[in-house]
């Protein structure tokens, strides 16, 4: 048999506090509150509902009792997935809350936004922005608000964040695009799609260049795709060729530059990079990062990458992207443009518009 009881105090870690003290460590949290008094929330006033098995082997003090010298009957089956199922829903209830407390502002929060905040948490929205979007709701919607009345309030608030870039048409002169950013993003693949849209659905010239000399397998797979579109494809090592290159396709609408994945970390090879990339006098420079990448990695690889003349950003493998926080914490950090997501390996449909709603889509999920 469990012994459950309820304590009351002014937080909960003075809760917590009591219930160690009266059952030991062994206690279990079933679930917590704010006191209603005069059926207003009083946020000095919280309740935790604490139990501990009596009969099992702790005591109420977490020290080993005495077993119930009574012959135990064996359970039914019914009984057996009866209890199953209770241990199912208390574990759950125990998972949820102790994720909670690790975070102790969610504590004192009404239900909705407490789902909300959590839900941030989950997608890896760095904290600052995460309390400023629970803020700004509960200051513009009050605590009654619903969960799509929060939802509202969060694409809003995306938008807000999410700049759209509405990519430049070749008119009189020429569009010189060049794309950057860590290796294994997905460059090469994404330079392929841009190209065969702009050929093959809009009937333009274009010119490819790559300074991707480091992997001699980028070059071969951006051959093969000039090959099949029938577009020209320069290699250039130092920024003299590519000034050469440049002026070989003067008379293009589009150059799409290809450049090698570096590691944020390679100071000296993005300064060589950039060199490069600045040779090529490029209207447009779009930073590609991965969706997949840890948060630390992903916010690290843009503040590195900075030191370029960044237009644009594209987002890679938003299909494979188990979380999208960091994009909107990145978003939020530097104030780039999304120019292009990509979300999946096909040529060339498999790259969209960077648009605020699918990226909310992408966030919030089922969330309202």
């Amino acid at each position: 048999m469990m012994r459950i009881k309820k304590i009351q105090a002014e937080t909960v870690q003075e809760a917590l506090t009591k219930i160690r003290q009266e059952f030991g460590p062994e206690a279990v949290i079933l679930h917590t509150r704010k006191l209603e008094a005069n059926g207003a929330v009083d946020g000095q006033q919280v309740e935790v509902t604490a139990g501990i098995d009596s009969d099992g082997t702790i005591s109420p003090k977490g020290q080993q009792a005495q077993p119930d010298a009574r012959r135990e009957e064996k359970p039914t089956p019914d009984e057996t997935s009866e209890i199953r199922e209770e241990m199912r829903q208390m574990q759950q209830i125990i998972t949820k809350l102790t994720k909670e407390l690790q975070y102790p502002d969610v504590q004192m929060l009404p239900d909705v936004y407490r789902e909300w905040y959590m839900h941030l948490v989950a997608q890896e929205v760095d904290m600052p922005l995460l309390k400023e979007l629970i803020r700004g709701a509960r200051k513009s919607l009050g605590d009654d608000a619903s969960h799509m009345d929060v939802r509202h309030h969060m694409d809003c608030a995306v938008d807000n964040i999410f700049s759209q870039s509405i990519p430049q048409e070749a008119g009189q002169g020429q569009r010189r695009i060049a794309i950057i950013g860590p290796t294994g993003v997905g460059k090469t693949t994404t330079i392929a799609k841009l190209a065969t849209q702009k050929t093959i659905e809009e009937g333009r010239t274009v010119a490819l260049i790559t300074a991707d000399t480091f992997r001699v397998a980028a070059t071969d797979q951006l051959r093969v795709f000039a090959d099949l579109i029938d577009v020209p494809l320069e290699i250039v090592y130092t920024p003299i060729e590519m000034r050469e290159a440049i002026r070989k396709f003067d008379d293009y609408d589009y150059i799409y530059v290809d450049t090698t994945g570096r590691s944020q970390h390679d100071h000296e090879s993005l300064s060589v990079m950039r060199r490069l990339v600045r040779a090529a006098q490029p209207e447009e420079v779009h930073l590609m990062l991965s969706a997949t990448t840890s948060s630390a990695t992903i916010l690290a690889a843009a503040e590195r990458f900075s030191i370029f003349d960044i237009t644009d950003l594209i987002i890679s493998k938003i299909d494979e992207a188990e979380t999208m926080g960091t994009v909107l914490t990145m978003l939020h950090q530097h104030g780039w443009p999304v120019s292009y997501f990509t979300n999946g390996q096909n040529v060339p449909e498999d790259v969209v518009l960077g648009n605020a709603t699918l990226y909310s889509e992408r966030l919030f999920g089922e969330m309202g």
